[in-house]
């Protein structure tokens, strides 16, 4: 297969695609020697080229069976002629030791940051919190069962005209987190005000047709009711909808760009709070509320706590508290900083 590499222009380079199959540091040699004008004397294919290259080799073909090593009490490895002619056996030359080493340090050399070829460069804190719940889970057992298991063995999807869209729990959040970006912060909302902002939104596009009626105006209206909400009338500041590139110094020693947004954040007189809208159904799941606000720790403690470091990072400010704020059951969880975990 070495020899593969005659019938190449040799005004080329070897292909990527040769290269990129090699198995070994052999597989990369052999073919660039193949095409070297010493190997001559082995073969040369049919409508195959020489590179013309200054540079001597000699060039041997050993049967596997004439050289083997072992290594020896000392640990030393020490070579064992069993049928080498005394031709072959007067090429061996010895190896200057620096050269050696520098040989044997290339050939041996570990790129230094491995972790990072198999993540991405650019990620969001999304993204990155999704992966470390998947890791969490696969932590727990191999056992773990699924909520939901439908086989789609015999499921076949209908004709577009005939599909009725049911919009998916990530849009429905999309639209509230839209309606909490344009909503007054400082006025009492009724349902009847609530109505008249989704409307406007639709006006503007800023809400769908099919966004605007599945938002649970009754949810909004309860917020303002809130403590929560008392605090964002009274904040000294008001920030909505913070986006924020930021360069994650991973355990790996390696940098990963992240990209993410903020919902809230409000300045009251000793620091900043950090606040997140979530819309996940909560209400009857959880036995007690104690049980409720761990979940949501384990769900979301990852992406606040990347939002905290950021944010301090880039705005040069202190995040005195993390908080969610739940709409399915009007509930304010504290998220705790990594320093209290």
């Amino acid at each position: 297969k070495w020899q593969d590499a005659q019938l190449i222009d040799p005004t080329f380079m070897l292909p990527e695609y040769k290269r990129s199959r090699a198995n070994s540091y052999l597989d990369w040699i052999g073919p660039a020697l193949a095409r070297h004008p010493d190997f001559a004397k082995f073969d040369l294919l049919p409508g195959g080229q020489f590179v013309a290259d200054p540079s001597k080799w000699d060039i041997h073909a050993l049967p596997f069976s004439s050289v083997r090593r072992i290594e020896s009490g000392d640990g030393e490895m020490e070579q064992v002629d069993e049928g080498l002619s005394s031709t072959l056996a007067s090429d061996i030359r010895e190896v200057d030791a620096p050269v050696y080493a520098d040989v044997e340090r290339r050939f041996d050399w570990i790129y230094p940051h491995l972790a990072s070829v198999h993540k991405r460069s650019k990620q969001t804190v999304s993204e990155l919190k999704r992966l470390a719940l998947l890791e969490q889970q696969a932590e727990e057992g191999p056992f773990r069962q699924q909520e939901e298991e439908v086989s789609t063995a015999y499921l076949h999807s209908r004709p577009e005209f005939m599909q009725t869209r049911t919009l998916s729990p990530a849009e429905i959040g999309t639209a509230m987190h839209t309606i909490m970006q344009h909503i007054d912060l400082h006025k009492t909302h009724h349902l009847n005000d609530v109505d008249q902002l989704i409307n406007r939104l639709e006006e503007r596009q800023l809400l769908t047709v099919e966004e605007a009626s599945v938002v649970s105006k009754e949810a909004v209206v309860q917020f303002f009711e809130n403590d929560i909400a008392k605090r964002l009338t009274t904040a000294e500041e008001v920030l909505r909808e913070v986006p924020f590139t930021y360069a994650h110094d991973g355990d790996d020693g390696d940098y990963q760009i992240l990209q993410g947004i903020a919902d809230c954040l409000f300045k009251e007189r000793d620091g900043w709070v950090l606040l997140d809208y979530k819309t996940d159904r909560v209400r009857g799941r959880y036995r007690t509320t104690a049980e409720m606000e761990q979940a949501m720790q384990n769900r979301y403690g990852i992406q606040l706590n990347l939002y905290k470091k950021a944010i301090e990072s880039i705005l040069k400010i202190d995040i005195k508290e993390m908080l969610l704020y739940l709409f399915d059951g009007e509930k304010t969880v504290h998220i705790q900083g990594a320093e209290e975990n």
